[in-house]
């Protein structure tokens, strides 16, 4: 079986006629040059009232993708990729960054890359903007409603050039005057603006291009983050107010930070950020739905649209799942801001597998549904598989538009995120893994390890058991009581090869936490050995897919390790909420109860209650959880 996965490398080539830039006098003007491969143009104009809007919205947009503008060489930081804009000539200028940035790609094995530029699409319901950040772990969505502007618009959808020139100077677009916004390939600019913005007047240059390799990962992942805007959610609105609020208390407070949201049915959504104990009540509508607590990792960046809250009339957020994709939602009269945000990093290959789980992946191509697609329950699939394949754009207000995200990229070997991945499902999918596992003293559920198994007194009815037998049986009853179960490995069998005598067995090992987390990979295997925990080996990966499917057709009656936590909300805002967060660990019952805050620095009140059977421990787990229930805690999952 090979050990890698060959695949078509993609490469990011676009042509521009020159820089996208702002003007400021005689009259405010926007120019955002589209590559020579787009189609469409606009010329519209935007009231004075809605500039101020369009300031703040376009720049929190393009300040996702700001970072990725520059690049420095890490084996050599004298070598840098970053823009000095020249005040006379910076289409040239810019022609001489993307050429530096070729040369190095040819001579070294390093590959420098910048961030996409935004991708435009031009519809009769407005004109939508997006970019994806160059982690492949944010993106932005900006729909500017046809009733925000006027003029005219040819449909069409392509790249439009973006960098520091176009971010630093849309700073000075003010409200005292109406704003013209042209999009295309060529304008019509007096000699002077012309010289320096575009390659109309420079020698020897006819256009300015920006081509450089595109990482895979990042191809996969940004794919991946766009789809997750068609999965089922959980969502709550909040007020312009609640947001402000949520954006100041981050700035006021630095460190790590961790964002845990309560969602409790009919009642206010409660946000609180840790470890200072601060929380909010919204002040939006109350949330409908299943109770539970939901922790936002990367959130920060909604920071980034602060300036955009007094110009808004909702926000909503969206989440998918427990670190899974989150979405930010503002609304306006006039345009749509949509903050997309994974939720979990790249390294974090178990999320990954279960994000694949909600998202499967196929190399069919997409169907052609149209240049608008009103998403609804019939074609939801389709859309989904459409986004995946760079087809369509992401889910904005419902609806989806055809446009080309990576051009001519091999969307066929994006099916999985590497080749131990594509491994990983080809074992699990010819039943070559077999998973054991029990759950440690310790909290830990250990795939690796068979369940223990259960301890029967054999007794006589026609003969009384000696004392001494008796005695015996206690013993060993509370020997298998204290003592770890038997070892039995899990195992992976590969399949086998010419030179090999037999199939390959390995044995690998993954911890699991009862908050889900996983700790301790572990494996035989050569890959294994030669990157360790960086690169997790297919057998590993296999074994928590397999894992993963094994816990959706599990019995309730069987669960070994799981927790729960349940909440009663104080009757002021001021006052914490008092949390029951209780654990069952085998033969365990873990109870700790207070605030978040105190149970967030291991300064709660605990109780451990032991059992000699994991039946009665299950019992204890279930009755303590109802008898909460009836105090009047809620269950937040």
């Amino acid at each position: 079986m090979p050990e890698q996965q060959k695949s078509t490398s993609y490469t990011y080539t676009q042509q521009f006629s020159g820089v996208s830039f702002t003007q400021i006098a005689p009259s405010q003007k926007v120019y955002l040059f589209s590559s020579k491969s787009a189609s469409g143009s606009a010329s519209i104009k935007i009231a004075a009232a809605e500039v101020t809007a369009f300031r703040e919205a376009f720049s929190g947009l393009l300040g996702v993708i700001e970072p990725g503008f520059g690049f420095r060489d890490t084996l050599n930081p004298a070598n840098t990729f970053e823009l000095n804009p020249n005040n006379t000539e910076r289409a040239k200028e810019r022609e001489g960054l993307h050429r530096h940035i070729k040369v190095h790609n040819k001579k070294k094995d390093n590959k420098v890359w910048l961030s996409l530029d935004p991708i435009v699409t031009l519809t009769d319901e407005g004109i939508l903007f997006e970019v994806v950040d160059k982690r492949g772990l944010q993106l932005a969505a900006y729909m500017l409603k046809k009733s925000g502007y006027t003029g005219n618009v040819e449909s069409g959808s392509g790249h439009i050039e973006a960098g520091l020139d176009l971010v630093q100077s849309l700073g000075s677009l003010s409200g005292r005057s109406d704003l013209e916004i042209f999009i295309g390939s060529d304008f019509d600019l007096d000699t002077e603006t012309a010289q320096k913005y575009t390659v109309e007047h420079a020698e020897n240059l006819d256009f300015i291009e920006k081509s450089f390799p595109v990482p895979r990962a990042w191809q996969r992942m940004s794919l991946q983050l766009q789809a997750s805007s068609m999965l089922d959610a959980t969502d709550f609105s909040m007020a312009p107010i609640d947001l402000y609020n949520i954006v100041r208390a981050l700035h006021l407070k630095a460190g790590d930070k961790k964002m845990r949201i309560l969602l409790v049915d009919q009642q206010q959504p409660r946000i609180s950020i840790e470890p200072w104990d601060w929380s909010l009540v919204t002040t939006g509508e109350a949330f409908s739905g299943k109770t539970q607590q939901i922790e936002l990792i990367e959130y920060a960046a909604i920071s980034r649209f602060q300036n955009v809250t007094p110009f808004v009339s909702s926000i909503s957020l969206r989440i998918t799942g427990e670190a899974q994709p989150a979405f930010w939602t503002l609304k306006s009269e006039h345009f749509t801001l949509v903050l997309g945000m994974s939720n979990f990093r790249p390294t974090n290959w178990t999320k990954g597998l279960m994000l694949n789980k909600s998202l499967p992946r196929n190399a069919e191509a997409a169907q052609d549904l149209g240049s608008a697609v009103s998403i609804d329950d019939t074609n939801r699939t389709a859309v989904t598989h459409g986004i995946q394949n760079g087809a369509y754009s992401i889910n904005v207000d419902g609806q989806s538009f055809a446009r080309s995200f990576l051009g001519e990229a091999d969307f066929a070997s994006l099916v999985y995120r590497s080749g131990q991945e594509r491994i990983a499902y080809e074992l699990v999918d010819n039943n070559r893994v077999a998973v054991q596992s029990t759950v440690e003293p310790n909290g830990r559920r250990v795939l690796m390890t068979a369940l223990p198994q259960k301890f029967v007194l054999k007794e006589s009815k026609d003969k009384e058991l000696k004392a001494e037998e008796v005695i015996a049986l206690k013993i060993a009853l509370q020997k298998q009581i204290n003592d770890r179960p038997k070892r039995a490995y899990s195992k992976v069998t590969e399949s086998q090869r010419n030179f090999q005598f037999s199939e390959p067995v390995f044995q690998p090992r993954l911890a699991i936490l009862s908050n889900g987390a996983t700790r301790l990979p572990e494996c035989a295997c050569t890959y294994y050995r030669k990157y360790g925990d960086k690169k997790t080996c297919a057998h590993v990966q296999a074994l928590y897919i397999q894992y993963l499917h094994d816990v959706d057709r599990a019995d309730e009656g069987s669960v070994e390790l799981t927790s729960r936590m349940l909440v009663r909300l104080p009757s002021t805002a001021k006052e914490s909420e008092l949390v029951h967060a209780i654990r069952l660990q085998n033969k365990r019952v873990i109870e700790e109860w207070g605030s978040f805050f105190e149970l967030n620095n291991q300064t709660c009140r605990r109780q451990v209650l032991a059992f000699n059977q994991i039946s009665e421990a299950r019992t204890c787990f279930f009755g303590r959880i109802a008898d909460l229930e009836k105090e009047g805690f809620v269950n937040a999952g």
